[in-house]
């Protein structure tokens, strides 16, 4: 029984990835600056994965960040993999630069491995009431710009 329990516990680790259609629980991340922020009542979720996903998402919202402090948008980047004597020596002071927006940073590598993923890419989560409703990727600051610009104006 042992052995049929470690075997299946691997398994149960990976999680099912999020679509259109699924609910998204609310939940409390941290940003750059260690401040919790409640997350799950907005209507876009901005999620980056890398270092170059959240260069380009920074970029975006160091310029304009009205839509994050309105709370219309989450810009959420998974740390998740990144050891943490690089993130504490390296990481964290680098995103600390960024002064005006928050970044929610998302340890749980579980959560992270069920949302949507392209590499190269930010993904785009619209969300109703914690539902996604659509699930888009851009890989440049212009696409990004121009999809949250479309979205707002209406």
């Amino acid at each position: 029984m042992r052995f049929i329990l470690l075997v299946l516990l691997p398994l149960s680790l990976f999680a099912q990835i999020l679509a259109v259609g699924d609910r998204i629980a609310p939940r409390t991340l941290e940003d750059q600056f260690s401040k919790k922020h409640r997350v799950g009542n907005e209507k876009v979720w901005v999620l980056t994965w890398d270092k170059s996903t959240t260069r380009i998402a920074n970029d975006y919202f160091e310029k304009d960040p009205s839509l994050l402090q309105n709370k219309e948008v989450a810009m959420i980047a998974d740390f998740s993999t990144i050891p943490s004597g690089i993130l504490s020596l390296f990481v964290m002071p680098r995103m600390q630069a960024y002064t005006r927006h928050s970044m929610l940073l998302s340890f749980d590598e579980k959560f992270n491995a069920s949302l949507p993923y392209k590499e190269g890419c930010l993904t785009i989560l619209y969300l109703e009431h914690g539902r996604i409703m659509k699930i888009e990727y851009v890989d440049n600051e212009q696409e990004l710009a121009s999809t949250l610009q479309t979205l707002f104006r209406e």
